[in-house]
């Protein structure tokens, strides 16, 4: 769970410091990308389960690999992209 840091003030009500706010976006960004991954390392092994049974034939099985394999390499792109936010 994510906790804001809020600050009281007299004169405008309740400040959240936009570090913080930065910070539980950059965090949950990365619990998302992560999951995804996990979610897509699932159905890659499944995937191969399926064409070692001889549930899929070669071709489907190439088609889909290669698609997943794109996938992978955008949430690799994102979460490259999402780390350099705060470096």
């Amino acid at each position: 769970m994510l906790y804001t840091l809020v600050v009281a003030s007299p004169n405008t009500g309740y400040l959240v410091p936009p570090g913080e706010i930065e910070l539980n976006k950059y965090l949950l960004n990365q619990i998302i990308l992560l999951y995804s991954q996990l979610r897509l390392n699932a159905l890659k092994y499944f995937l191969k389960i399926a064409w070692e049974l001889k549930a899929i034939d070669n071709k489907k099985y190439a088609l889909l690999s290669t698609a997943i394999n794109e996938v992978g390499k955008m949430l690799g792109g994102w979460k490259k992209q999402a780390q350099n936010v705060f470096k």
